[in-house]
């Protein structure tokens, strides 16, 4: 079959330019966030991450970061943590970039925990729209477990974790000698109401047994003697 040489020269070109397009269009299933260096990422959508570019599912994201910077201030440097920020914006099919200002001074480090502020633009350098909140805690900060708090931001707890199997507690044993924890066995059951197989134990009463057994091991002989003497004439 001849070839028909200027229907190849009309089509060629635009194979080409096809495939010129094709080669050069990113096939993105998920998007792409890059945090600057100096930033501390905590949450992900929900579950624990700390990398600095993240590729999330497309779709909502969530990402709870704190900002990271240092500074000078009359020749002192000093290290500005801000508080965990909550960013929440719509990525899909590309890369985001997340930038932050520069704390240079006491008065910068307080206005960002304040107000928090920061830029999000896409890979045509275009700025997305996004919404920042504070997630603070009051009281002590450390070993803070920043799932569950942002579970709890959202609205809704996570699912309670099964306590681990442990072995009946024992009853914690008064030191004491063997003699003085004959007399005080003794004198246990001389202030204890007897109960019935079918009766309940009085838990304060135990408590209160335990504490006579342990003040009488703590007591010397002759307040021993005058303790058992009190009982003998009840």
């Amino acid at each position: 079959m001849t070839k028909n040489p200027t229907l190849l020269k009309q089509t060629l070109p635009g194979f080409t330019l096809l495939l010129a397009t094709l080669a050069h269009t990113p096939a993105w299933a998920e998007a792409i966030i890059s945090f600057p260096s100096n930033t501390e990422v905590l949450v992900a959508n929900g579950e624990a991450n700390t990398a600095t570019t993240l590729t999330l599912a497309n779709g909502t994201q969530q990402i709870l970061f704190k900002h990271i910077d240092s500074y000078r201030d009359f020749g002192d440097k000093k290290r500005f943590t801000s508080e965990a920020i909550v960013l929440t914006f719509t990525a899909s099919d590309g890369r985001y970039e997340v930038e932050l200002p520069n704390i240079n001074s006491n008065r910068g480090a307080d206005n960002f925990n304040r107000s928090p502020r920061l830029t999000i633009t896409d890979e045509q350098s275009n700025e997305v729209k996004f919404k920042i909140d504070v997630l603070k805690k009051d009281g002590l900060q450390l070993g803070r477990n920043y799932v569950e708090e942002i579970h709890l931001y959202n609205g809704y707890a996570p699912e309670p974790k099964a306590p681990p199997k442990t072995a009946p507690a024992a009853v914690a044993a008064v030191p004491a000698t063997s003699a003085a924890a004959t007399s005080s066995s003794s004198a246990a059951k001389a202030v204890t109401t007897p109960v019935s197989d079918t009766t309940a134990v009085n838990t304060d009463q135990i408590n209160v047994g335990q504490m006579l057994d342990f003040w009488y091991s703590q007591a010397d002989e002759q307040t021993r003697k005058a303790f058992k003497r009190r009982i003998e004439n009840q």
